[in-house]
């Protein structure tokens, strides 16, 4: 399986959000732990809520259309789009490119090939 790693520091539950390091602490140990290659990790921070651009998330969603890889580990889904709306366009998006989203806080894979 090659696998991409998103990472960002936003969450909707910012009461114990993990930090950027930290998520991507945990992505690898659940990679590590299922036999997953990651081939890149993808990461925004944002200055405020306002100013949230995603240069690493639209950059991974450019990759994923090429098929670079076939899986994007995420910490928890929260942290990748706030807009429930855009979160669902991009799941089919990923779909549509063969591309598995794994959220590995709830370990629930979007969809299964």
């Amino acid at each position: 399986m090659k696998a991409v790693a998103y990472t960002s520091n936003f969450m909707y539950n910012t009461v114990n959000q993990p930090s950027t390091i930290e998520q991507l602490s945990a992505i690898e140990q659940y990679a590590l732990a299922n036999s997953i290659e990651i081939l890149q990790v993808y990461t925004d921070l944002f200055r405020d809520r306002i100013h949230d651009q995603k240069p690493g998330l639209l950059a991974m969603m450019d990759d994923a259309d090429t098929q670079k890889f076939d899986t994007v580990l995420v910490y928890d889904s929260t942290c990748v789009l706030r807009d429930s709306f855009e979160m669902l366009y991009m799941e089919i998006e990923l779909l549509n490119n063969d591309v598995d989203l794994i959220s590995i806080s709830s370990s629930v894979p979007v969809r299964s090939n």
